[in-house]
């Protein structure tokens, strides 16, 4: 069938009703009200961190190690024409790694900048913040503020990671994990 032949097929008011039945359809679909965040693994355990604080997710590299450095830092990496340091999100929140890093989950809060080792990617989801249940006692990074709730209703359970507070309390991190004061 020619172009010519499917244009004239349908009318311009039948075409409108379709495109208009379409976004209706789009608009049941779309989740409920909350923020986009980044669904990741790390430990067997689904986290999630704001999705705008996100810049990317490249595959897993080896990075280059650097001496003198916190457990948790494993080095740096060649990502995207620029070199930046590499954080094992594992070490950082207590967790017992399930898996090799596959990905990188590349964040920025202010001027810091790191990526993060994670297991696997799983979802963009929207999770509203103001529902989301307080994560004390389940995991001992909350209790410095590393992971700051679970998102409700949600099965297996998805933990909200503070991402700034993560890249600013490192030093705190090692102290409280028995890292370089031992």
């Amino acid at each position: 069938m020619s172009k010519a032949g499917f244009k004239n097929r349908f009318s311009e008011e039948e075409r409108l009703r379709f495109w208009a039945e379409m976004e209706a359809r789009a608009e049941k679909l779309k989740e409920p009200d909350g923020d986009p965040h980044l669904v990741f693994k790390v430990g067997g355990a689904s986290f999630a961190i704001d999705a705008t604080l996100s810049l990317g997710v490249l595959p897993w590299t080896q990075p280059t190690p650097l001496p003198f450095l916190p457990r948790h830092l494993k080095g740096v990496t060649f990502l995207r024409g620029r070199i930046i340091s590499v954080t094992s999100l594992a070490v950082l929140l207590g967790v017992e790694p399930s898996a090799k890093p596959s990905y990188y989950v590349i964040v920025k809060a202010g001027e810091l900048e790191t990526a993060l080792e994670v297991e696997g990617v799983e979802a963009v989801l929207s999770i509203d913040l103001e529902k989301v249940d307080s994560a004390k006692g389940l995991w001992r990074g909350a209790r410095i503020g590393l992971v700051t709730g679970q998102a409700p209703e949600r099965v297996p359970p998805i933990y909200i990671i503070d991402v700034e507070r993560c890249l600013r309390q490192r030093a705190t991190v090692e102290t409280f994990s028995g890292g370089l004061n031992d």
